[in-house]
């Protein structure tokens, strides 16, 4: 696992908790922090496609792309779960589900934490039929350890990147925890 890997797998270690089963990643909690969210942003950014508009797959990651798009200069969209029935009576706005960027048409989806994929299909989906292209995926964090969810965004003729994976970060975390008791 190379630096940075190890740096976000830390971050991403000290925003886990365990329910008893599993652990539990919020990735929110690193905006509470704002050392933590720059560091972040700033390990992250370096994957951002420079030619694409970068997307937020849904509400949760919205600050996440904000974020990533000031640092790297890339503009972003903004993909809501539903309609909102506010600001659709603004002179122009037909349709508040997708806001931000209009002018570029490739799309790099973002998603902090992907198991099953589904928000991520359903936002390739979405884009598609409003006129958009996507292109990639870039996910944080891919806790499927069958890949079942990128095959499925494979299948629909996406690229998919995944940051860390399942194994690597409980790679980190074994080797973390195992140091920390010595």
């Amino acid at each position: 696992m190379n630096n940075e890997k190890r740096q976000l797998a830390s971050l991403l270690t000290n925003v886990g908790f365990f329910t008893g089963k599993s652990i539990v990643y919020n990735t929110k909690k690193m905006y509470e922090n704002p050392k933590v969210y720059k560091k972040f942003i700033v390990i992250v950014s370096k994957c951002i496609k420079k030619n694409f508009v970068l997307c937020a797959c849904d509400e949760g990651v919205f600050p996440f792309v904000g974020g990533l798009s000031l640092y790297s200069g890339v503009p972003a969209l903004f993909l809501r779960k539903t309609k909102k029935n506010y600001s659709t009576s603004f002179k122009g706005v037909k349709d508040n589900l997708i806001f931000g960027s209009k002018t570029q048409k490739n799309v790099q989806i973002f998603d902090d934490i992907s198991k099953s994929g589904k928000s991520l299909l359903r936002a390739i989906k979405i884009l598609r039929a409003k006129g958009y292209v996507p292109k990639e995926v870039l996910i944080l964090l891919n806790l499927n350890k069958t890949n079942e969810n990128i095959i499925a965004l494979k299948k629909e003729g996406i690229s998919v990147k995944t940051i860390i994976n399942a194994e690597e970060l409980e790679a980190y975390e074994k080797s973390f925890f195992t140091n920390k008791k010595r």
